[in-house]
C-alpha cells in the first residue's frame, strides 16, 4: 500500500514537471527518464532512481560544458539539490530543473568527449550506467568483508562505472553500506530509536495538560489548605502545653506507666481466657483490639512526656 502511495506521489510530480517545464520529453514509458534542451545541442538528463523521492534524482548533460555543478563525466551535482524536499513538494522537480536550466544556459561548451568517454546517461546506455539497479546489484555481489582488508579488497574489486556511481548515486552508495555485516542491522535501530523517542514525546506532550492540572492543585493547596492545616495545630500545641503547665509530669508519668502495665496484662489474660475456651473468639478478637489499641494510646503519650 505504501509503495502505491509513493508512486502516485511521484507521478505527481512527474505530471507537473512535464507541464511546467517547456520542450521536456519523457525517454521511457515509465516516465522516469526526461531530457530538456539547455542549448543548441546540449540537453539536460533527469533519471529518477528507483528509490526516489528517497533518493535524489540524477542529472547529466550530453556535452561537456564548464559550469562548477557539472563534473568532468557529465555529471550535474550541487549542494543546493539536498535542500529541496523531494518526499513532500509536489513540485520539487519543476523546481530542480528550472534551478539547473537558469544555471547553465550561460555555461559556456566544452570539448567534447573522447570516445569511450560517456557521461552516465546516454539514450543508448541508460540500463547499464545511470539507473541505480545494475550498479548496486554490482555493488550487493562485490561488497561482503567487514575488516579493513577485506574492504579494501573489495574496493579494488569495482570497476571504474561501479566507483562512479558509489560517489554521484545516492542509492548505490546506500546499498554499498548496508552490505556490509557491521552496518546491516544499524537502520533498523535507528527507526526503532526514533519510534521510541517519538513515542516518548508524544507521552510527554499528553502528559502537559495533567501536569498544569497538579500544579494548580498544589497551589490551591498551599493557599488554602496549609494555613489551616496549621492554624489548628498550632492551637493545639497551645492547649497541650497549657495542660502540661498544670499538670506534674512526674505524677502523669507513673498514672499512665500502670494504666499503660494494666492494659497489657489484661490482653495477656484475654489470651489465656482464649487458649481455655472460656470465651469466643469474637467475644476476644474485640476485647483484645480494644486494650492494645489503649495500650499503645498510653505508652505514646509517656513517649511524648519524656
Amino acid at each position: 500500500m505504501f509503495a502505491q502511495v509513493k508512486d502516485i506521489a511521484v507521478d505527481e510530480q512527474v505530471t507537473e514537471l512535464l507541464r511546467k517545464v517547456p520542450n521536456i520529453s519523457a525517454l521511457d514509458p515509465n516516465r522516469r527518464f526526461f531530457q530538456v534542451l539547455i542549448k543548441d545541442n546540449v540537453a539536460l538528463r533527469i533519471n529518477l532512481p528507483a528509490r526516489y523521492p528517497d533518493a535524489a534524482p540524477v542529472m547529466t548533460v550530453t556535452q561537456p560544458l564548464h559550469h562548477p555543478w557539472v563534473l568532468s563525466n557529465g555529471v550535474v551535482w550541487s549542494e543546493e539539490f539536498q535542500s529541496l524536499h523531494y518526499k513532500f513538494d509536489s513540485h520539487a522537480l519543476v523546481r530542480l530543473v528550472d534551478m539547473v536550466l537558469k544555471a547553465l544556459q550561460p555555461a559556456s561548451v566544452g570539448t567534447p568527449w573522447q570516445k569511450g568517454v560517456q557521461p552516465l546517461e546516454t539514450p543508448a546506455g541508460r540500463a547499464a550506467a545511470a539507473p541505480a539497479d545494475a550498479s548496486t546489484k554490482a555493488l550487493s555481489r562485490d561488497v561482503q568483508g567487514t575488516s579493513s582488508e577485506d574492504f579494501k579488497a573489495d574496493i579494488e574489486k569495482l570497476s571504474v562505472e561501479e566507483l562512479r556511481a558509489l560517489l554521484t548515486d545516492k542509492e548505490a552508495y546506500a546499498t554499498f553500506l548496508s552490505s556490509l555485516k557491521a552496518m546491516g542491522g544499524i537502520e533498523e535501530s535507528i527507526k526503532e530509536v526514533i519510534s521510541k523517542n517519538v513515542s516518548l514525546a508524544q507521552s510527554n506532550l499528553e502528559k502537559q495538560q495533567q501536569v498544569a492540572e497538579l500544579k494548580n492543585q498544589m497551589a490551591i493547596i498551599r493557599s488554602t489548605e496549609v494555613p489551616e492545616v496549621r492554624d489548628k495545630y498550632d492551637k493545639l500545641a497551645k492547649e497541650h502545653n497549657s495542660i502540661l503547665k498544670n499538670i506534674n509530669t512526674k505524677t502523669l508519668r507513673e498514672e499512665l506507666s500502670k494504666a499503660a502495665e494494666d492494659m497489657d496484662q489484661s490482653s495477656d489474660l484475654l489470651a489465656q481466657q482464649l487458649v481455655h475456651k472460656d470465651i469466643s473468639v469474637d467475644q476476644f478478637v474485640q476485647q483484645y483490639c480494644l486494650q492494645r489499641e489503649n495500650f499503645h494510646r498510653r505508652t505514646m503519650v509517656m513517649q511524648t512526656l519524656n
